[in-house]
């Protein structure tokens, strides 16, 4: 087989997924190096955006990483104004997070702009949560750190999609996301993010009783398994849940299992 063929052969073997794949590597690696650069004290922060924001075409990109930069922003002054106040005892934190959390995923799941309003309520609990967990922690310093190294895994990844888009995906494009639906008023997607506000608050109770660390993640796997299309909410959204909860206790455990080796 000439040099030629082979070459021919190999393109011949990349799809579209195949490019989806290599953007979100090279996007991670970039937004590591910068975190690195900018002296980010929490590097997974920027990688998980640059892997999080990545779509096929870079309009859905720089939109999906603007509305995450808003809603981060927008939850880290929240909690930078409000964890203070309430942190102290376990009914305020819990009354705050139980508002915050419902109000953020019921609009993650029926308004425009979703992406926004779910990274408002974890960038929010996710502080006061740390708040609760190092009482000393400099409040400022910290929220400044998440912007900081979320706006640096955003901009990676948007720079990955642009020279993608203009590049591999002349060949291979990617598919285009629907538009999200807007619902004015959703019950079942209202009661479904009330039990993740009561979650939430119940997070609250586990960090004054137990001494757990890192205890904000939970924040995250609570908001990740629930935000479940509201098409699957008529009958309570426990079966699309559950499945959530099953794919992401296996892809922690897989991922865990991988960083030990």
């Amino acid at each position: 087989m000439t040099a030629g063929a082979a070459w021919n052969a190999l393109l011949a073997r990349i799809t579209p997924r195949t490019v989806d794949a290599g953007e979100c590597v090279a996007s991670v690696l970039l937004a590591i190096l910068v975190a690195h650069a900018i002296g980010g004290d929490n590097v997974a922060w920027a990688a998980f955006a640059g892997y999080m924001v990545m779509r096929g075409h870079a309009s859905e990109t720089v939109l999906r990483g603007l509305l995450r930069i808003v809603g981060t922003v927008a939850g880290g002054l929240l909690a930078l104004g409000l964890a203070p106040l309430v942190a102290t005892t376990w009914l305020g934190s819990a009354l705050a997070m139980l508002a915050v959390g419902t109000l953020s995923l019921y609009r993650a799941l029926t308004a425009r702009r979703s992406y926004a309003w779910l990274f408002f309520g974890l960038t929010f609990a996710m502080v006061l949560l740390d708040k609760i967990e190092t009482p000393s922690t400099a409040l400022d310093q910290f929220v400044l750190t998440r912007i900081l190294e979320t706006v640096a895994g955003t901009l990676s990844c948007m720079a990955v999609s642009i020279v993608s888009t203009y590049t591999l995906r002349r060949r291979w494009p990617g598919e285009r996301t629907p538009p999200p639906h807007e619902a004015r008023w959703h019950p079942a997607a209202f009661a479904h993010a009330a039990q993740a506000g009561i979650a939430l608050a119940l997070l609250i109770g586990v960090a004054r009783a137990l001494a757990l660390p890192a205890l904000a993640q939970s924040a995250v796997g609570v908001m990740a398994v629930m935000l479940v299309p509201t098409q699957g909410l008529g009958a309570g959204g426990l079966v699309p849940v559950s499945v959530r909860f099953v794919q992401r206790f296996v892809g922690c455990l897989a991922g865990g299992a991988m960083h030990r080796c």
